[in-house]
């Protein structure tokens, strides 16, 4: 038996994002089409694999096996997740990558971001790659912040990252986490630009 065979034998496990809504926008699911699927109630329901699941992560393996309500009912309730965020992470469970379908490339750096933090959350160290890689790509491609927009976003991701990763990453030697550090020696390059926005000064004072 394949293994790609042996995670879809296995049976369903269900995540419930108990903090948000579903979405009403009438646009498809990123998830539409292909296995992972989502239901519609209060909150929303998204269906993976079991054993597929339990692979990406030691954490993960934790979370849908064992003796409480989540091993023994095959479900999760997940919070501080949005839509966005889990539609990527089911649709790089089963093709090892992801996309936000987002007209402008630097209005995806805060989604890049949440799925960076989901897989540190996780210790899914493969996912947080490809979401790393993702994020230098555009920032190198953004350059120079030009447009307030730009920043804008730029600032929210950057903000999101130091409100939810810990400075430093766990390593031998205590090295400060890469996403903060990518981000710090960005906004150090582009500091006359920063220097000017609000929020950005708000960033550093409350984490000075």
């Amino acid at each position: 038996m394949g293994t790609r065979t042996f995670f879809f034998d296995s049976d369903v496990f269900k995540i419930v994002l108990k903090d948000a809504t579903p979405e009403s926008d009438g646009q498809p699911s990123l998830t539409e089409g292909t296995t992972p699927t989502k239901s519609s109630p209060c909150h929303p329901e998204y269906f993976i694999h079991k054993t597929l699941l339990a692979s990406l992560s030691v954490e993960l393996h934790k979370h849908v096996n064992n003796d409480m309500k989540e091993g023994r009912g095959n479900v999760i309730d997940l919070g501080e997740v949005d839509q966005p965020t889990l539609e990527a992470f089911l649709e790089w469970a089963y093709f090892q990558d992801y996309k936000f379908p987002l007209p402008k490339s630097s209005a995806a750096l805060p989604n890049h971001t949440k799925v960076y933090v989901l897989a540190d959350r996780f210790n899914i160290p493969s996912l947080k790659d490809v979401a790393f890689s993702k994020i230098t790509a555009l920032l190198a491609e953004l350059g120079m912040v030009a447009e307030r927009a730009d920043l804008v976003t730029l600032l929210a991701a950057v903000t999101y990252a130091y409100d939810n990763l810990p400075v430093h990453s766990g390593d031998p030697g205590g090295t400060s986490e890469r996403l903060l550090r990518c981000f710090a020696q960005y906004i150090s390059w582009a500091l006359d630009v920063f220097r000017l926005n609000d929020e950005f000064i708000k960033l550093l004072s409350s984490n000075s």
